[in-house]
């Protein structure tokens, strides 16, 4: 029997097109940071700051500043803090995101205004800590789709005031 924890691919929410890019950064659970540029398009990118071997790591940024009027720095109380949900609005791309954790809602970041045919996305990750990673895509007018892992839980969960156990990816 192997200890390897598997996690759960989850999504993506949105639209990928031709020339999309995908990213995947499955295992990069301990976010601490999230930045979003946005447009009058829309969500034109995401970029995220995690905790890796003791150290931040920044993400590339996935999705283009173009035409970027607004921009937005979530900073997230790691590791006590942690994602619970994603949830939002996009039609060609992601138009509108909101990000929950344990403690708080942090949005909705983007624009509702001339959504054509809008569809909503929400993913619920539960109230313990179950978050594996983000994945997704982008292309030159913003961020097109956006998922994550899911580890479901294997261990009891830690006492409070403990260390969130490290997810291998």
């Amino acid at each position: 029997m192997t200890s390897e924890v598997r996690l759960i691919k989850v999504g993506p929410a949105g639209r990928s097109c031709r020339d999309s890019q995908s990213f995947d950064l499955r295992g990069c659970s301990e976010i601490s940071q999230i930045f979003v540029s946005v447009g009058g398009g829309g969500i034109m990118s995401i970029q995220f700051q995690y905790v890796e071997n003791g150290k931040y790591v920044l993400s590339d940024r996935y999705g283009s500043d173009f035409n970027a009027s607004k921009f937005h720095t979530i900073e997230l109380n790691h590791p006590a803090e942690y994602i619970t949900g994603i949830n939002g609005l996009y039609s060609d791309n992601i138009k509108v995101i909101t990000f929950t954790t344990n403690i708080q809602e942090y949005g909705p970041f983007g624009v509702t205004h001339q959504i054509s045919f809008p569809q909503s996305f929400a993913y619920n990750l539960g109230k313990s800590y179950q978050f594996g990673g983000f994945h997704g895509s982008y292309h030159h007018s913003g961020l097109s789709s956006i998922g994550f892992y899911l580890c479901p839980k294997i261990v009891p969960p830690p006492r409070l005031g403990s260390k969130i156990p490290k997810i291998e990816a």
